[in-house]
């Protein structure tokens, strides 16, 4: 467990009173010195323990040295934690990776600009890149990453854009957001400016906030207008980097090669924190204490709150994963019933009527029925031949007048109804002229209500819709009732 050392002082609680209130006038700022900065906290990848990554540099911007946990000191809300792993962080990519951004324009200052740009190209070492970005009227980064010196010099030479503007915000905030994407372990930003900020989408709260979050320093070669400005000054501060009014080439290459390559400063600090997964904000500050070096660095953070509570990582990971389970077996046995049921509903049905036998047709009484329509018959059907009937594959059975009969379906659409032209002609009232009729389409017979005024009926349930007959089914149209009897 973790002890905290409450005996604080009066001097440290006034500090801590003053740090909150800065902090809530101005949420989006951060309280920094010159030397240590907290460039990222990582609270999600293995809490209760937190990492701090943290830039340090002595008065002169360069690596103070190796530095421990006795250099190092860390409070999360105003009380010390006692058990801190220090250790300098490093990168399987160590390569620096730097974006040069230009300020366009054809003035003196933007002329001189141009030449210590030049210089750092051609300075840089092999493991080395840079990539050329242009501002003032637009913002954009003209090349991607590289160590060849002619490209990046060619890149250069772009043309000469207006001063109605100078986005020199943008410019900063595209270049972090780049090398924020590349996920390099050294990357910074290289400012050049001769004028001040004008038109940018971004603000200055905006660049000082970003900055600190993506943990990308940003160092600044300033001349003219640019050379007074604070905002820039207090960029290059609090962003880790650093600011230079440019007096001379050799002055700006010194500062490339002590500030800029050797950025490497940076101390990776994990600790077992006391916060809870509760969504609220809280402080931690780091304190530098090596030789004369005495700095601060606090920074808020929040702890996301969590669906499981107080429960490891690792253990939310294997109940989600648990969870995901259950719920595709879940979802595969719901399927499986969906299928099921719609294969039962499918099955034929057998009929609620009992099963009769038609009588044999000969050729002559088939044709001695299909002479005329007896007035008398209640169901009666129209054939072109006896041919085609006594080929005929599917039938309706009718039982009338204490006998069967069998009505043969040779044709691919039979109407049925109570008008004279209907193919299969019921005399009944409660049927309609066109009530129905059947239609083959693939082998296979469906019934297909005309929109009769009584409804047709299959199986007991009203046809809405064209429906596919199988053998045995029931029909009722109006008051007759009859049999569909055929193989598909």
């Amino acid at each position: 467990m973790i002890k905290r050392n409450k005996s604080v002082s009066g001097l440290n609680l006034a500090f801590y009173a003053a740090a909150l209130f800065f902090a809530l006038v101005y949420p989006r700022a951060s309280v920094c010195g010159p030397y240590v900065t907290i460039q990222k906290i990582d609270t999600q990848t293995s809490f209760p323990f937190i990492e701090l990554f943290v830039h340090v540099q002595d008065s002169s911007g360069t690596d103070p040295g190796s530095l421990d946990e006795s250099s190092l000191l860390v409070y999360e809300d105003g009380y010390r934690v006692n058990y801190v792993q220090v250790k300098r962080h490093m990168s399987a990519d160590n390569q620096l990776h730097a974006i040069i951004a230009l300020e366009s324009g054809d003035s003196d200052e933007t002329q001189k600009l141009l030449s210590v740009a030049a210089l750092i190209v051609q300075a840089l070492s092999d493991d080395e890149k840079a990539a050329i970005a242009v501002y003032g009227e637009n913002s954009k980064i003209d090349t991607n990453f590289s160590s060849n010196k002619q490209f990046l010099l060619d890149s250069m030479k772009y043309p000469k854009q207006g001063k109605e503007r100078n986005l020199l915000y943008d410019s900063i905030f595209d270049s972090v957001e780049f090398l924020s994407r590349q996920s390099k372990a050294r990357a910074v930003v290289i400012l050049l400016a001769s004028s001040k900020e004008r038109g940018s989408s971004v603000t200055y709260d905006d660049i000082v906030a970003y900055t600190k979050e993506k943990g990308v320093p940003v160092f600044i070669i300033a001349t003219g207008e640019a050379a007074s400005s604070q905002e820039l000054k207090r960029i290059a501060k609090l962003s880790g980097g650093g600011f230079l009014v440019l007096e001379s080439g050799e002055k700006a290459l010194a500062f490339y090669e002590s500030r800029i390559r050797n950025f490497n400063s940076s101390y990776l600090i994990r600790y077992q924190s006391m916060v809870r997964r509760d969504g609220k904000s809280h402080l931690v500050e780091v304190r530098l204490r090596y030789d004369s070096l005495r700095d601060r660095d606090i920074r808020e953070f929040t702890v996301k709150s969590s669906l499981f509570g107080e429960v490891p990582e690792t253990s939310q990971i294997i109940l989600i994963l648990l969870l995901t389970a259950l719920l595709i077996v879940i979802l595969l046995m719901i399927g499986i019933l969906i299928v099921r049921s719609g294969r039962r509903t499918a099955a034929p049905q057998q009929p609620a009527v009992r099963r009769v036998e038609a009588k044999p047709l000969s050729a002559h009484n088939l044709k001695a029925e299909n002479e005329s329509r007896s007035d008398d018959e209640m169901v009666s059907y129209l054939s072109d031949s006896p041919d085609e009937i006594l080929y005929a594959k599917a039938w309706l059975l009718y039982h009338d007048k204490s006998q069967n009969r069998r009505i043969p379906l040779s044709k691919d659409e039979v109407s049925i109804g109570s008008c004279a032209d209907a193919l299969i002609l019921i005399r009944d009232t409660s049927v309609s002229p066109r009530h129905c009729c059947l239609k083959k389409v693939e082998g296979n017979y469906y019934i297909v209500d005309m929109v009769s005024e009584g409804g047709t009926w299959l199986n007991g349930k009203k046809v809405l819709r064209p429906k596919l007959l199988y053998d045995w089914d029931e029909i009722r149209i109006g008051n007759i009732q009859l049999i569909f009897r055929g193989t598909t």
